[in-house]
């Protein structure tokens, strides 16, 4: 279930101004817990450099839950080096 609230600009209401924003009441988790497979089939890609993308296709899910995950279980991901200086010109 979804309910809507109105947002009304600072300054009083306006009715071109005027936002909406929704919130869910419900709790239900969408998409599946990381199992211990997965975990350690996200560890083995990232040690053999494997893409992100290439991570994500096998697991089937999002590149963002892939760079989560890797960063809960302190695995680092090929090209997140945070220590290599890039060249900016």
């Amino acid at each position: 279930m979804w309910i809507r609230f109105p947002m009304l600009p600072l300054g009083g209401p306006s009715r071109a101004a005027r936002k909406t924003f929704t919130m869910r009441t419900s709790n239900k988790r969408h998409g599946r817990f990381w199992t211990e497979e997965d975990d350690n089939l996200l560890r083995a890609m990232a040690a053999a450099g494997k893409s992100i993308t290439l991570m994500a296709v096998k697991l089937g899910r999002p590149l963002r839950t892939i760079k989560a995950r890797a960063q809960d279980l302190r695995v680092q991901l090929p090209g997140e080096d945070k220590t290599t200086k890039r060249w900016i010109g």
